[in-house]
């Protein structure tokens, strides 16, 4: 037995010597860490700041003002750092902060909002006691500093550009496109005609920018779906479907055609079989997924043209198995909208 508790002893002495050492190095980083924090660009997405960064620690989301923070920390031997980054929808990265231990007091107002909550129950990291107060956080922009902004209403539909004034090129996307609201022939035009209008910009090296699109739509013709996407391609567009976004029917059919495309963790793609909606005898809706042989056949050839042959029959396999306006194969995230082939990174 007394060797049996040597052993056990001798192991919790090197986890906890492995432990500290790990602190150390960590500590020893805070430094690096500030400068690059110092370094990040105005203007990043939700998903640009995951890919520099990692996925952070909690997300806090106030709905009302479309704003996220993705909130980090890191433990040190004899100290902690906390760091976050203030992202808006529209706008992307506007704020966000660096702080020791010590800065974060009971006093939200001297630290943009965040504190600690010293009556939090104890768990094992640095981020169950932390809190926000939102009434404390920085106001985010009316437009993105260096970026012109342009919002387009047409019938149902929203989009909103962001265009750099100055035409030098960044780490962001040059040239951002907001998408909400029905897959109409509204969209594919609209889409068509931004997009030869805005050209994108180069650096010293005469590498091209890329033109991001943020989606998010219920859906709308199935036409009008191929149409959006033939665009998207021929334009070599980034396709993003952001937190808390979902991209559904035709605009799960348009997202296909993006060059790059990118779910994000939270982020929703849904696709259902094409068909033809009229109303029953009641006078309530009625769908009928009997659309043909050659309806069919279209729908399968563009998820091979966009995809690839064994991700198109594989993504109009699950498709059919769903004849609903409402209801359809919902992939979440962008681990499993890449293990089918519907993003194109994780």
């Amino acid at each position: 037995m007394s060797r049996l508790i040597l052993i056990l002893t001798s192991i919790l002495a090197i986890q906890g010597c492995v432990g500290a050492a790990t602190s150390v190095v960590k500590q020893a980083n805070f430094a690096k860490q500030i400068t690059k924090h110092s370094e990040t660009e105005l203007g990043l997405t939700q998903s640009q700041l995951v890919s520099v960064y990692g996925k952070p620690a909690r997300i806090f989301r106030n709905a009302a003002s479309n704003v996220s923070l993705l909130y980090y920390c890191d433990y040190g031997f004899t100290d902690e750092q906390h760091y976050g980054y203030f992202v808006h929808d529209d706008f992307g990265y506007f704020d966000g902060f660096i702080y020791s231990e010590d800065d974060l007091n009971s006093y939200p107002e001297n630290s943009k909002g965040v504190w600690v909550d010293e009556n939090a129950n104890s768990e094992f990291n640095c981020h169950h006691d932390v809190r926000l107060d939102w009434s404390f956080t920085p106001t985010p922009p009316r437009a993105q500093q260096g970026w012109t902004r342009t919002e387009y209403n047409i019938d149902r539909l929203r989009v909103v550009t962001l265009v750099q004034k100055n035409g030098q090129c960044t780490k962001a996307a040059p040239i951002r496109i907001i998408l909400e609201g029905q897959i109409s022939p509204d969209s594919s035009f609209a889409i068509d005609r931004l997009l030869d209008r805005m050209a994108t910009c180069s650096d010293a090296q005469d590498q091209k920018g890329v033109m991001t699109i943020s989606m998010k739509s219920g859906g709308g013709l199935l036409k009008d779906g191929y149409a959006l996407g033939k665009t998207l391609r021929k334009n070599q567009v980034k396709a993003v479907i952001e937190d808390g976004a979902i991209c559904a029917s035709s605009c799960a059919v348009a997202f296909l055609g993006a060059s790059q495309r990118v779910v994000e963790d939270q982020g929703q793609v849904m696709f259902h079989a094409p068909y033809f909606s009229g109303k029953n005898e009641y006078g309530q809706r009625d769908i009928n997924c009997d659309v043909g042989d050659d309806a069919l056949d279209d729908l399968l050839s563009y998820y091979k043209s966009m995809t690839g042959a064994e991700t198109g029959e594989r993504l109009f396999e699950r498709t059919m198995w769903y004849c609903s306006a409402e209801d359809g194969w919902v992939v979440t995230g962008g681990a499993a909208a890449e293990l089918y082939g519907i993003a194109t990174e994780k």
